[in-house]
């Protein structure tokens, strides 16, 4: 129901024909780009974004959730697609597509911004490798900022 009402609401915005956007299956999304990434409970979206000088590609990793009641959540697949393909996976341009299914309002933060500060962490010291890390994030439409927490 929820990733029905995602996936409507992306249609609305694409139909004018400024993006062509997908939706993907972790088998459809090894395929398009060539990583094998684990599965989701939420679907995965390419956006072909055409600019002026051509086009940008980018993939999305969502997040459904209702904001007014529980506004935390997980980032488990782009934490994870980030820790097994590093920097590869920003040739994909990833960014995490936040929707809040009570009040039909996206948020939207590029992974590179949204792990910076992972990132900075990591050149200060080794972090090893965690199959139990986790990632979590509380989303403040209001506000306009989304503050995330990582365990590794």
């Amino acid at each position: 129901m929820k990733d029905e009402q995602l996936n409507r609401r992306l249609a609305q915005l694409s139909k004018d024909g400024s993006l062509n956007i997908q939706r993907l299956t972790g088998a459809e999304t090894e395929r398009a780009i060539g990583l094998a990434l684990k599965g989701s409970s939420n679907p995965l979206y390419t956006f072909h974004i055409p600019t002026g000088n051509g086009s940008v590609d980018a993939i999305a990793y969502t997040s459904i959730l209702n904001a007014q009641a529980r506004p935390a959540t997980r980032a488990e697949a782009l934490g994870h697609a980030i820790s097994t393909y590093g920097e590869q996976i920003f040739d994909q341009n990833p960014f995490l597509l936040v929707f809040d299914y009570s009040t039909n309002k996206f948020m939207a933060v590029s992974a590179a911004k949204l792990f910076t500060a992972f990132a900075e962490e990591a050149k200060s010291r080794e972090i090893p490798s965690s199959d139990s890390a986790n990632f979590s994030l509380t989303p403040n439409f209001s506000k306009q900022t989304i503050n995330m927490y990582g365990s590794v």
